[in-house]
């Protein structure tokens, strides 16, 4: 209500918000809460670690900071609070390619077709099971046409 006193009325705000006047007019009476308080200084105390890193420390390190001082607070209040103020550490550079091309070098010649079909291969009968037994005959299930590689039968 008071960031749009100068355009409305509190009376128009109160009306529209559902609250009682009464209400925000006794919140402005009312005193900081002790845990204002203690934000405000906490707030102090963190801009001054910042300030002495050279704006480079971020919250987990302030957070290391304060409790080796002896205050120990919540690394998401330190967060919270440097957040208000606007208060960031020095995040690591994201990779950069510093390599380019020099437009006037020709590129190489291109490489060669790789050849993706393997060379013909013999063909050998693989018999699995005994080669006495009936069923060891072609057409059978257990006669297996097989190919197989070996270097001598590349060349």
């Amino acid at each position: 209500m008071p960031a749009n006193q100068a355009e409305y009325s509190i009376q128009m705000m109160s009306r529209t918000l559902g609250v009682p006047r009464s209400g925000f007019y006794a919140y402005r009476r009312r005193p900081s809460s002790a845990r204002q308080v203690a934000d405000a200084a906490l707030s102090k105390r963190i801009a001054a670690i910042h300030e002495a890193s050279k704006e480079t420390y971020g919250a987990p390190r302030i957070h290391a900071e304060l409790a080796d001082d002896g205050v120990f607070v919540g690394r998401k209040r330190v967060e919270r609070l440097m957040l208000a103020k606007g208060l960031r550490g020095v995040s690591r550079r994201k990779f950069v390619v510093t390599t380019e091309r020099d437009p006037r070098v020709r590129p190489g010649r291109p490489l060669p077709p790789i050849r993706w079909t393997a060379p013909s291969l013999p063909v050998r009968r693989m018999c699995y099971g005994r080669p006495t037994s009936p069923s060891c005959r072609p057409g059978r299930a257990f006669c297996i046409w097989r190919s197989f590689w070996t270097p001598s039968a590349a060349a």
